[in-house]
């Protein structure tokens, strides 16, 4: 901070008084991030972006400290750092992005969990919430059953549908958009009376 930002923050205090102001705007930072959020324009990711998944780690303690380390106990934990060869004790924050031609991504999902998780595994769980479903893809002749956990990837924006059994009539979902829109908060609610599935 005091290297690269130092200009900005002339009266930067010490690294432990720095934290404590941290700590103290605890409540701040969701309402905060919820807004930033908010204000990107997220591309239409069913039609053929390409996605990114990457993570970083957050030290809370390294090398021999990270074996006695107490600090966030009921989420941190820990692991190996294969880029910089040394033990440490924290959480992993996981991001799934949208490729943009000549851009950063653009965040679609954000995750915080303990260090020793890996990308793959957070990624099913972020991407198929709950239930399960039949997933065809253009004009495959067979369908593949899809249950919570379960991770499946369309490439190439290639036509595909989604259904609950296979005798069931599959409308398309420009039709569904036009009398079901998204809500505000990215949500599309659909379907009758049976189980219910969520996907991400």
């Amino acid at each position: 901070m005091q290297e690269h930002w130092g200009a900005w923050f002339p009266q930067l205090p010490s690294y432990q008084a720095f934290n404590h102001r941290l700590n103290l705007l605890n409540e701040v930072w969701p309402v905060l991030l919820g807004e930033l959020w908010g204000e990107l324009e997220l591309p239409g990711v069913a039609n053929g972006v390409d996605q990114l998944l990457d993570s970083l780690p957050i030290m809370l303690a390294v090398r021999n400290r990270s074996y006695h380390a107490k600090v966030a106990c009921d989420l941190a934990d820990q692991t190996f750092c294969e880029s910089k060869k040394f033990w440490y004790h924290g959480v992993k924050l996981h991001l799934l992005g949208a490729k943009q031609y000549r851009q950063m991504p653009v965040p679609l999902s954000l995750c915080l969990t303990e260090a020793s998780r890996h990308d793959l595994p957070v990624l099913k769980e972020q991407l198929f919430i709950r239930g399960a479903c039949w997933l065809q893809v253009a004009d495959d002749r067979e369908a593949l059953w899809l249950e919570e956990g379960d991770l499946a990837i369309v490439p190439h924006g290639s036509g595909h549908r989604i259904f609950d059994a296979p005798d069931t009539p599959c409308r398309p979902l420009a039709e569904i958009l036009a009398e079901q829109p998204v809500s505000e908060e990215g949500l599309l609610r659909y379907g009758g009376t049976g189980a219910a599935t969520a996907l991400v």
